[in-house]
C-alpha cells in the first residue's frame, strides 16, 4: 500500500549509507511543469512502470478524475470515466498491475443512510482507453478500502478492516480469503485490532499482511496455496504500535513495516520468521506513506518535529540501517494525507490532500530534487 490508514509501503536487507536526520540542502521542490492549482484534489496513485503513472481524485463537485502521464510526468492526460459512476463517495485506493489494467475503489453511503455503506469497482485493462464501473454493491454494509493488484486481474483489498478479500477477474467479482479474519477496531479506534495494510509482491500470487491482534500485539500473515489463503506467521506480543503499522515488500521473502506515529521500523528478509529492528530518523513523529522498489530501497513519506509542516521523503538504501531526508513539497502545514508510489529505485511519485491542488511531485534519480507537476 502507499498511504496511511484512513485516520501507505516499503522493502528490506542491510548494507552502509549515512544517516543524514536533516533535511538536504536545496532539496525542497520549487519548479513546477504544468499549470498553477486548480480545483482538482488528488488523493491516490499508482506507477507501474517508471515512464507511466496515474493518479485518481476528485474535482469540484465531488466527482472520480484519473489522469495518467506516459513520459515520466512530463505532460498528464484525463481520461474518462463510465457515466453512473459514484459522484458522492470517497476514493479509497488505485493500484496498477500494469500499463494497462488499473482498479480503483470508491465508497460512500448507499442512499444517504450513513449507516449503510456502497462499494463500486471502477476498472481499465486498456490503458485507460476506457474505464469501466461495476454495479453498486453494498457488501452488507462494509468498507472496502486499499485495492492491491500485484498481477493482470488478480486484486486484493482490505474489507472492514478486519479481513482480506481477492478479486481473480480484476475486481469483477470478489470472495473472502479464508484465514485472513482479523478482529476488528471497536468503539470507533477504541483498540487498535484489525488489518492496517497489505502489500503484494509485484508479478506474483504472494501478498502480505500486517495488522494487530485483540490485544494490540503485531501481527504478521501471507498468502500461501497460489493467493487463496492467508497463514499467520508472526505475533510479536511486545511489539505494539501507536495508530496502525504501513507494510512494503519488494519480494517473496523481504518486506519492511512501519508504526504510523513512531520511528519503529521492522525488517524481515525470511517472509517474517525472523525480525531485525531499525529505525526512522529520530525526529520524524508521523508516516504518511511509504513504497520499497527493490529489497535495500524504500521510500516513506513522513512529518518531522524539526521541520513541523513540511512533507519530507525519508530515502534509505540499506534496507533501513540508515536514512536521508529531503523535502517533497514546501507548502506548509501540510494535510495528514498523501500517497507514494516508487516503480524503480530511481524513479518516484508522489501526491494527495498533503501536496497543493492537482500536484504531483516526481523525482527521477539517485538523490535528485522533487519537482512538481500538475495534472490540469
Amino acid at each position: 500500500m502507499r498511504r496511511a490508514r484512513s485516520y501507505g509501503v516499503l522493502g528490506v536487507a542491510a548494507l552502509v549509507l549515512v544517516l543524514c536526520a536533516s533535511v538536504a540542502p536545496g532539496a525542497a521542490a520549487s519548479s513546477a511543469t504544468g499549470p498553477g492549482a486548480s480545483a482538482i484534489r488528488l488523493v491516490d496513485l499508482s506507477c507501474p512502470t517508471p515512464n507511466v503513472c496515474v493518479a485518481v481524485g476528485t474535482d469540484a463537485s465531488g466527482a472520480p478524475v484519473f489522469f495518467r502521464t506516459s513520459n515520466r510526468a512530463a505532460t498528464w492526460t484525463p481520461e474518462s470515466v463510465a457515466a453512473g459512476t459514484p459522484s458522492d463517495g470517497s476514493m479509497e485506493g488505485l493500484s496498477c498491475a500494469s500499463a494497462a489494467q488499473c482498479l480503483a475503489v470508491v465508497t460512500g453511503e448507499l442512499n444517504g443512510i450513513a449507516s449503510v455503506l456502497y462499494t463500486a469497482f471502477i476498472s481499465t485493462t486498456d490503458g485507460g482507453t476506457k474505464w469501466t464501473t461495476r454495479p453498486v454493491d453494498n457488501f452488507g454494509g462494509s468498507n472496502v478500502m486499499d485495492p492491491t493488484c500485484a498481477a493482470p486481474l488478480s486484486c486484493y483489498a482490505i474489507r472492514d478492516l478486519s479481513s482480506v478479500i481477492r478479486s481473480t477477474d480484476g475486481g469483477v467479482t470478489w470472495k473472502k480469503v479464508p484465514g485472513s479474519s482479523w478482529s476488528p477496531p471497536s468503539c470507533g479506534g477504541c483498540t487498535s485490532a484489525g488489518i492496517d495494510d497489505v502489500s503484494c509482491v509485484h508479478a506474483s500470487t504472494v501478498c502480505f499482511v500486517v495488522g494487530q491482534s485483540g490485544s494490540s500485539a503485531f501481527e504478521f500473515g501471507l498468502t500461501s496455496d497460489g493467493g487463496t489463503r492467508i497463514e499467520r506467521t508472526t505475533l510479536l506480543a511486545n511489539v505494539r504500535g501507536r495508530g496502525g503499522y504501513l507494510v512494503s515488500c519488494a519480494s517473496v521473502h523481504s518486506c519492511m513495516v512501519v508504526n504510523l506515529f513512531s520511528a519503529r521500523v521492522l525488517t524481515t528478509s525470511d517472509a517474517g520468521a525472523r525480525w531485525a529492528r531499525r529505525t526512522l530518523p529520530t525526529a520524524v513523529d508521523t508516516v504518511h506513506a511509504l513504497s520499497c522498489p527493490s529489497t535495500n530501497v524504500c521510500v516513506a513519506l513522513v512529518n518531522e518535529r524539526t521541520h513541523k509542516g513540511l512533507l519530507l521523503a525519508a530515502t534509505t538504501r540499506n534496507g533501513g540501517v540508515s536514512w536521508t531526508v529531503a523535502a517533497v513539497s514546501p507548502v506548509a502545514d501540510p494535510l495528514w494525507a498523501a500517497s507514494i508510489s516508487c516503480p524503480s529505485t530511481s524513479s518516484c511519485y508522489v501526491d494527495g490532500p498533503a501536496t497543493p491542488d492537482g500536484s504531483v511531485y516526481v523525482r527521477s534519480g539517485v538523490g535528485a530534487r522533487w519537482v512538481r507537476t500538475a495534472v490540469s
